[in-house]
């Protein structure tokens, strides 16, 4: 059996603070603060991290303390740090991407309605 680690204060504030932190650059990078789709990703994804946390530390503290260990303290090999790089990277781009779409308007509803129009099945 594994010794239970110890998970400090600061762990169990950095990421709310993170978290929240992340939800508000979103909106900021939006440019529009009443960006609906914005908050309503916010709010879920804000949910869905402090439910994660309060399970991990009531079911699993071993699991969770883990997961705040520092990338490659653990002795991952150079490939595995390569892979895991490249998805917080496509999955940072995959959240901001959206957020610079509504600012510059890089897809617009007409590229939207004219897509619709010629694919009758996505018409609903």
């Amino acid at each position: 059996m594994r010794p239970t680690p110890i998970i400090t204060g600061l762990m169990l504030v950095a990421v709310p603070v993170g978290v929240l932190g992340f939800a508000a650059l979103l909106l900021w990078l939006s440019g529009d603060w009443r960006w609906v789709e914005g908050w309503i990703f916010g709010v879920r994804w804000v949910s869905f991290v402090a439910a994660i946390q309060l399970w991990l530390r009531f079911r699993d503290p071993a699991l969770l303390a883990e997961r705040f260990r520092m990338p490659g303290s653990g002795g991952e090999s150079r490939a595995d740090m390569a892979i895991l790089i490249g998805i917080k990277l496509c999955f940072l781009a995959s959240i901001l991407v959206p957020a610079l779409d509504v600012r510059f308007g890089w897809t617009s509803s007409t590229a939207v309605e004219r897509s619709m129009r010629r694919h009758p099945a996505l018409r609903g």
